[in-house]
C-alpha cells in the first residue's frame, strides 16, 4: 500500500507538472501569435497608399497579397534583390518590414537607399517601421551603371548611394555628378536617412541637393556622409 501511495504522488506530481508545461505553452503560442497579428497589421497599413494597378514586390508576398488585393511578389535570390526583382516582375512598389523580415537584408538601409526607389509611407511597429517605397523610373535606369562605379576610398557603395566616413573627400566620377548629399551620425550606417526620407525623428539632415552640392563634398570629423549620384 506505501508503495501504491508513493506511486500515485509521484504520478499526480508529473502530470501536474505536464499540465503546467503545457499551459506556458499555450500561453507562448497565443503571445506569438498575437505578435505576429500586430506585425501584419501593421504592414497592411502601407496598403492603404498603393494604387490599384500596384505590382508590389515584399517578403511576406502571400500574405500581403491577399491583404493588399494587389500583385504581390517575393524577391528574388541575388546579390542586387531589390533592382532585380523590380525588373524580372515590372514592380512599381516595393515594402520592407522592419521588424523580423523573411530576408536579413531588408533590415540594411543602405539595401533600400541604393535601390531606384522614393518613399512613399512608414508603418510603426513597435520601435521599429516598415516602409512603402514607389519605383524610381530614372535612378532604375541607371542604376547597373551607378553600382558598376569603382570608387576608392569610400565606406559603402550600393547602386547610386555612396556612404562615406569621417575626415574623407569625394569626388564625383567622370560624367557623374552628386545630386543629393545628407550629414549622418559617426556611426550611422545609412539607417538615419531612411528615417529622413520618412519625416521620422533623426539627427540626419540635408547638406545640399542639385546643383549646389558641387562635384566635391568633404566629411567633417566626428560624422558621415551619404551621397547620391546622378
Amino acid at each position: 500500500m506505501a508503495v501504491a501511495a508513493i506511486l500515485l504522488l509521484l504520478a499526480g506530481a508529473h502530470l501536474s507538472g505536464v499540465m503546467s508545461t503545457s499551459l506556458d505553452e499555450r500561453e507562448e503560442e497565443r503571445a506569438r501569435m498575437a505578435w505576429r497579428a500586430d506585425l501584419l497589421d501593421s504592414l497592411v497599413l502601407l496598403g492603404e497608399d498603393l494604387p490599384d494597378d500596384a505590382t508590389v514586390l515584399a517578403g511576406y508576398d502571400i500574405t500581403l497579397g491577399v491583404r493588399y488585393g494587389t500583385p504581390t511578389f517575393r524577391f528574388g535570390p541575388s546579390e542586387d534583390p531589390i533592382h532585380d526583382s523590380i525588373e524580372v516582375v515590372d514592380a512599381t512598389h516595393v515594402v520592407l518590414t522592419g521588424s523580423n523580415p523573411r530576408f536579413a537584408w531588408e533590415l540594411d538601409p543602405m539595401m533600400a537607399l541604393g535601390a531606384p526607389l522614393n518613399p512613399l509611407r512608414s508603418s510603426a511597429f513597435g520601435g521599429d517601421h516598415h516602409t512603402l517605397w514607389s519605383v524610381d523610373a530614372v535612378r532604375a535606369a541607371q542604376h547597373d551603371a551607378a553600382k558598376d562605379l569603382i570608387l576608392d576610398g569610400v565606406l559603402r557603395h550600393v547602386g547610386d548611394a555612396v556612404l562615406l566616413e569621417a575626415g574623407s573627400t569625394f569626388s564625383a566620377p567622370q560624367g557623374w555628378a552628386i545630386v543629393e548629399a545628407i550629414v549622418l551620425p559617426i556611426n550611422d550606417d545609412g539607417g538615419a536617412a531612411v528615417d529622413l526620407r520618412f519625416g521620422l525623428d533623426t539627427d540626419a539632415r540635408t547638406l545640399c541637393r542639385g546643383s549646389l552640392c558641387g562635384d566635391v563634398v568633404h566629411v567633417d570629423e566626428g560624422e558621415r556622409r551619404l551621397v547620391f549620384l546622378g
